[in-house]
């Protein structure tokens, strides 16, 4: 796998491990800011050598978070994320594309709940300083304690904590993926009105709905056998529709399935996981494969009937060890 030669910044004070309280406050604060900040910037992620950019714009009143992501590079593409509904523009096509579910979240962020045991599975260490984007940011590392995990190295703002810079790490201490606002401006004037109203015009744009309905794995017929690995638990089961969903690139290539998919996430706090569970007919020609995208590792395997397609931001050895404990219950 390719990596990313990033130049380190030093330490401008020694390194001081902290205490599980510590982890556990620090993650509490960089999801409160990811969720209660406004700003707009430019966010560019880099990855096996390729880099892609996007501009983003945030608005929260306390109850409502609102973000307008527009890629900057590849197909034209805006995204519109109100809580758990997402709006997807593809201007070249003309569709745009609906989703809602209380599985997605805003983007970035770093974390979704703050497991007990997260601090089991992750060494936290205060590392320095650093100015970015013109923010004065503290440099946090969160080191894996076993193969089964990337580490991370995380620059947040001073003053509230959002992430500003974000770099996942593999067990050699190399940069798999780096994600940084190039340009951030935290007194953004934005208007929730203002996005609102470009969220909704969707005149002249065919409409693509992305169902997905509420589920559990046992009432598809499906167990971890012994339970979910290392840390791991699970968060959401969704059933999801494939109509509209086939007609993206993205799902044109990970999911060659017919009908619909089951989805079932997991996560450690840092880490996540989705199992993509669906029917495996012959004619796709589908063999069993792994990729990799950065830090983002996906495994494509067969399962008797089924096609399995597991994806996350996990080593593949974990991706393996899902699909090993993943079994189908007797009829």
């Amino acid at each position: 796998m390719n990596s990313i030669a990033i130049e380190v910044p030093k330490p401008v004070d020694a390194p001081s491990q902290s205490t599980a309280p510590d982890i556990d406050a620090w993650l509490l604060r960089v999801h409160e800011a990811s969720k209660r900040r406004n700003y707009a910037g430019t966010f560019v992620v880099s990855a096996n050598g390729e880099i892609a950019s996007s501009r983003i714009w945030q608005v929260c009143d306390g109850q409502t978070q609102l973000q307008r992501i527009e890629k900057l590079t590849g197909e034209s593409q805006i995204t519109y994320r109100r809580n758990n509904e997402v709006v997807t523009f593809y201007p070249n096509r003309k569709v745009v594309q609906i989703e809602s579910s209380d599985a997605l979240g805003a983007y970035p962020d770093l974390l979704k709940t703050i497991p007990k045991t997260i601090s089991e599975y992750y060494q936290f260490t205060r590392v320095g300083a650093q100015r970015i984007a013109g923010v004065d940011t503290n440099i946090a590392e969160i080191k894996a304690k076993d193969p089964y995990r990337f580490s991370y190295r995380v620059w947040t703002a001073k003053d509230s904590g959002l992430v500003v810079k974000m770099q996942t790490l593999d067990a050699q201490a190399r940069v798999l993926e780096e994600s940084v606002f190039s340009e951030l401006d935290l007194n953004a004037p934005i208007q929730m009105d203002q996005l609102l109203k470009q969220m909704q015009q969707t005149d002249g744009f065919k409409k693509e709905y992305v169902t997905l309905v509420k589920t559990t794995p046992e009432a598809q017929g499906w167990m971890i056998k012994e339970g979910a690995p290392l840390g791991f638990a699970a968060t959401a089961c969704y059933q999801r529709s494939n109509q509209g969903a086939n007609k993206t690139k993205f799902w044109q290539k990970l999911f060659k399935t017919h009908g619909s998919t089951m989805q079932w996430q997991f996560s450690d706090g840092l880490a996540n996981v989705s199992l993509f569970i669906g029917h495996y007919d012959v004619k796709d020609g589908l063999t069993d494969s792994r990729h990799s995208a950065g830090a983002t590792q996906i495994l494509r395997k067969r399962l008797d009937r089924f096609w399995l397609t597991l994806v996350g931001d996990v080593p593949q050895v974990t991706l393996e060890l899902f699909a090993q404990k993943l079994q189908r219950k007797s009829d």
